[in-house]
């Protein structure tokens, strides 16, 4: 099995309403309902990565809000992660 395959097929999303991951080449988008959420998500689908030996770029990975619009950052391994305005 591919690591692409295995990884979106571990507990990435919690609960059973929740999309899987869509995964696209190198891109990824993760669903969540709240800030805690898109967190923890980000910090598993980061610590799967890790157990391929492939790499989280934080410095590349945005994050969007849908909806209601929050003032809070998103953190991973202490580092900020940007909030993007639009998905392209």
């Amino acid at each position: 099995m591919d690591a692409g395959r295995k990884i979106s097929s571990d507990s990435l999303y919690g609960a059973p309403s929740t999309p899987h991951p869509l995964l696209y080449a190198d891109d990824v988008v993760l669903m969540a309902e709240n800030r805690k959420e898109r967190e923890e998500k980000t910090q598993r689908w980061k610590d799967q990565l890790g157990s391929y030996g492939l790499k989280l770029n934080t410095k590349k990975t945005e994050y969007m809000e849908v909806g209601g619009q929050t003032s809070e950052s998103i953190y991973i391994d202490e580092k900020p992660i940007k909030k993007a305005s639009t998905f392209t």
